[in-house]
């Protein structure tokens, strides 16, 4: 893959074109990352008013009525709520995977199966 940077005089001109046979997951990896990192978000924390990276959260979540953007380090209280954030960042690798959770894919390394067949064998011959 070749990366070609070229320097502009205009600001509003800045652009990122990907040029590529297929599009493939590490091509979506690519215009999620450029997407998100240029983007940020506000939130408090101890009383404090912070800016971060959009491309730093982990995952955002609703409890009460309240939402929160928690990242590696830190957890902020946001004042917008979460079908808003789903709406502007869907197209960014954001999903919902809950009632109360938004994810960023981008941060997501791996998921845990759950094996819940016993359960619900032990519901049914209850039930039944």
């Amino acid at each position: 893959m070749k990366v070609q940077i070229r320097q502009i005089s205009q600001k509003a001109d800045e652009r990122l074109l990907i040029e590529c046979v297929e599009i493939t997951s590490e091509v979506e990896k690519i215009q999620a990352f450029a997407l998100t990192s240029g983007t940020s978000l506000t939130g408090s924390r101890d009383d404090r008013i912070y800016q971060f990276n959009l491309a730093d959260v982990i995952y955002f979540e609703a409890v009460d009525e309240h939402v929160f953007a928690c990242t590696r380090y830190h957890t902020f209280e946001l004042k917008v709520r979460l079908y808003e954030l789903e709406n502007a960042y869907a197209d960014q690798h954001f999903v919902r995977c809950s009632k109360s959770f938004i994810i960023n894919l981008m941060q997501l390394t791996d998921t845990k199966k759950l094996i819940i067949t016993d359960l619900m064998r032990n519901v049914l011959k209850s039930i039944y």
